[in-house]
């Protein structure tokens, strides 16, 4: 991770308050991303709608290959979605992948 991508990450506050905490293996390419509840929406932009619950407490994304939306769950409704993208891949050959997360509160999460 670059120091000035550490800006746009969401504050460790609201990712506990959320429940989501996050892996990524190795190459950083791929991630397990874990909470009360989320699910994984494969597409690219506008968010789609939120897909029905129950969400699974975990899922798994190939970052490098899947653009999408992480929508999270507070055990009731979706409260939260997340834009998953690899903008760029790998910059050079052998480096790590770059990606980004664009955190949303949704509108009826109040």
């Amino acid at each position: 991770m670059e120091p000035d991508d550490e800006d746009r990450t969401a504050p460790p506050a609201l990712a506990g308050t959320l429940g989501l905490s996050g892996h990524f293996a190795d190459d950083n390419s791929r991630g397990r991303i874990t909470g009360k509840g989320v699910s994984f929406v494969r597409g690219t932009g506008a968010i789609p709608p939120a897909p029905p619950l129950p969400y699974a407490q975990a899922v798994d994304v190939d970052f490098g290959a899947d653009c999408g939306w992480i929508f999270v769950s507070d055990g009731v409704k979706p409260v939260a979605v997340i834009e998953a993208r690899s903008p760029s891949g790998r910059q050079n050959p052998g480096e790590e992948w770059r990606w980004s997360m664009l955190f949303a509160m949704l509108p009826d999460a109040r």
